[in-house]
């Protein structure tokens, strides 16, 4: 679900890819 998700937003929107992607991010690093 985690690697559709960001791919998703990435192909569909562009400004809440950047978004979706950092926050994803953040909680991975975390």
């Amino acid at each position: 679900m985690i690697p559709i998700e960001p791919d998703t937003v990435k192909t569909g929107e562009g400004k809440c890819e950047m978004v979706f992607s950092n926050t994803e991010m953040n909680r991975l690093i975390l």
